[in-house]
């Protein structure tokens, strides 16, 4: 017979229990990370506030190290890469200085500036001062009243970065295209995101930018909805697992797409990313017969007929667009870049994040490829943000990878000679000490590291670092819920303070050095501006009638065919037919309608006040028809 548990057996097998599992926690603790196929899993540290273990570099997103400091790049370039970019180097420079002779010179910093002098000061840094951080380190959050971080340009004169402001400054209707270069800092629109919004909101602008025609990472992207299929997707970090035909072909982006017959892509604009745009652009290559469908809004599908070259292509969309579809029937030789979304003026920003790059994938990015793509699309600055997969709390010393990033640098003016190239810093990155987090003592390395890039490339520099708010800002950052628990992921909201941290800094010195910010006057949306497919017949008349009798010509009228106007309503398939210098001319004609209205305006205040009330009249339906359009 079993005899029954008392309530000291009872207590005695808890406890017995309870220790059990405290040794296995115990033993678990001292199993290092490990990895099963492309999964990291972490070491589970319990006893954090007595034991600290070192970790080793961690295999970054997917990636092993190797494939972070890949240098295999060696073997592809051209034998006499060095004398190349020297040479490249020596004919800017005397370009540089053949402009400044012949051109009034523009608004750039002296050497008596405060950017000069800050500058100067950071020359004289090096990149061997170890310093230690422990969680007592002090931590100041920076707020509205912390002066900006300075962007120090290092090119001769610092006319690199005065061009640049100087293009911010002269309201355009060409967009100001700014080119964001980096790694899984950045990547599904972290930080550029909110630098996007935030220059478009001072100098105008509309558009999320470039968009992977299949990226994998989508799904995580909140500024806009991207679905697809029937697309295969190669990665310039893992090149070598791409067709061999297709390992040489890795534009800016860093990724290239490849659809088999009938793939698809959807794309859907929200206000999250700005919502419609007028524009969008699709680039790819194409050495076979493939077809290209596509269709605006829910429309009909359209065919666009493509070429067969092996130079990058461009099919360009008119709208207002806020979804856009497309199929490929036919793929043959087909192989994709994006799409670019966009409109007229302002500043457009394109994340071109790839995980796991530690910048010096860039050597394997086809110059070519990219020159025909600036052809396009006219890079006016190219931001670089890299170095945090390279961080290692072993390694102090960073002096080949500065000197790698400076050649990655001339490489990349191969292609975008036009371009102002800012490297971003590396931003704070901490590990555990105890049950707290620091700030890695080889951050500040890093950081000057990069600037000494910067300078030796004539490049210009901000520090990350410094604009997050110094050492330990990470452990402030994932305090705040602004970064992973990793203490090296910043998420959207770290990422915000980020950008807006340098958007300050680039609007501050714009402005400092050319005043007040001009931007092209844009609608609160798209159907607010010409959006000639909602031109209907009896609006038109009623248009003509009143143009008629202010004696303005009906520019719009001549512009394009009565008979395309007389429909209903001028449907996607009309509007997608208009060239873009035809798009641009109609929006003119617009404008030109606008200021005519204006100026009767002012001419009626000097009538009657019955002739005054009638032209007044009249105008006022004028310029409502134009906003209507």
């Amino acid at each position: 017979m079993k005899q029954k548990p008392t309530k000291e057996n009872q207590l005695s097998y808890i406890l017995q229990l309870i220790a059990i599992v405290v040794v296995v926690l115990i033993a678990i603790s001292f199993i290092p990370s490990w990895r099963l196929g492309n999964m990291e899993v972490r070491r589970a540290n319990i006893l954090g506030d007595l034991v600290t273990f070192e970790e080793k570099m961690p295999e970054s997103l997917g990636l092993h190290s190797s494939e972070v400091l890949d240098t295999s790049y060696l073997a592809d370039l051209p034998s006499d890469i060095d004398s190349l970019l020297s040479s490249a180097r020596a004919e800017r420079e005397n370009e540089s200085v053949a402009e400044s002779v012949a051109k009034t010179p523009v608004k750039t910093a002296t050497t008596t500036t405060p950017v000069a002098e800050h500058r100067d000061a950071a020359q004289a840094r090096t990149t061997s001062e170890v310093k230690t951080f422990s969680p007592d380190t002090p931590f100041v959050p920076r707020t509205a009243e912390s002066p900006a971080v300075v962007i120090e340009d290092y090119s001769a004169g610092g006319e690199m970065m005065s061009k640049f402001y100087n293009r911010l400054a002269s309201g355009s209707k060409q967009p100001v295209r700014i080119a964001v270069m980096g790694d899984s800092f950045t990547e599904s629109d972290i930080l550029t995101s909110d630098l996007r919004r935030t220059l478009q909101g001072e100098y105008g602008g509309r558009g999320v930018g470039f968009v992977g025609f299949a990226n994998p990472l989508a799904q995580y992207r909140p500024t806009l909805k991207h679905t697809f299929e029937g697309w295969d997707s190669y990665t310039v970090i893992q090149r070598k697992k791409a067709p061999e035909h297709l390992q040489g072909e890795f534009p800016i982006a860093g990724m290239i797409y490849t659809p088999k017959a009938g793939a698809t892509a959807h794309f859907e604009l929200n206000s999250a990313g700005g919502g419609e745009v007028e524009r969008a652009r699709l680039l790819f290559k194409n050495s076979g017969n493939s077809r290209l469908l596509i269709a605006i809004n829910g429309g009909e599908e359209r065919e666009y007929p493509i070429a067969k070259s092996t130079d990058v292509q461009e099919v360009v969309v008119t709208g207002p667009i806020s979804t856009l579809d497309m199929r490929l029937p036919e793929a043959e030789g087909f192989v994709g870049y994006g799409v670019v979304f966009e409109s007229d003026g302002g500043v457009a920003v394109d994340s071109y994040a790839v995980r796991s790059n530690s910048g010096l994938a860039t050597f394997s990015m086809n110059s070519t490829v990219n020159k025909q793509i600036n052809n396009r699309l006219h890079y006016d600055l190219i931001i670089l943000q890299y170095g945090l997969n390279v961080m290692s709390p072993d390694v102090v010393n960073y002096d080949y990878y500065s000197s790698q990033m400076t050649k990655a640098i001339d490489y990349l003016r191969l292609s975008f000679p036009d371009a102002a190239i800012l490297v971003m810093s590396v931003s704070d990155r901490a590990q555990k000490k105890g049950s707290k987090a620091a700030t890695m003592s080889v951050v500040p390395i890093m950081v000057e590291a990069q600037r000494t890039a910067a300078r030796n490339a004539g490049a210009a520099f901000w520090s990350t670092f410094e604009a997050m708010g110094g050492p330990n800002a990470m452990p402030y950052f994932v305090e705040q819920g602004w970064a992973a628990k990793d203490f090296t992921h910043i998420n959207f909201k770290g990422g915000a303070a980020v950008a807006n941290e340098l958007a300050r800094s680039i609007i501050e010195r714009a402005v400092s050095l050319n005043g007040p910010i001009k931007k092209i006057q844009q609608a609160d949306s798209l159907t607010d501006t010409l959006a000639v497919d909602t031109l209907h017949t009896d609006t038109l008349a009623t248009d003509s009638l009143a143009i008629d009798s202010l004696g303005i010509k009906p520019i719009l009228a001549d512009s394009l065919a009565a008979d395309t106007l007389a429909t209903d309503s001028l449907a996607q398939p009309i509007i997608d037919t208009l060239p873009a210098e035809m798009a641009i001319e109609t929006i003119e004609a617009a404008t030109e309608m606008i200021e005519a209205a204006t100026e009767i305006n002012e001419e009626a205040e000097k009538a009657t006040e019955e002739s005054k009330e009638a032209t007044d009249s009249i105008a006022n339906q004028l310029i409502e028809s134009v906003e209507e359009i």
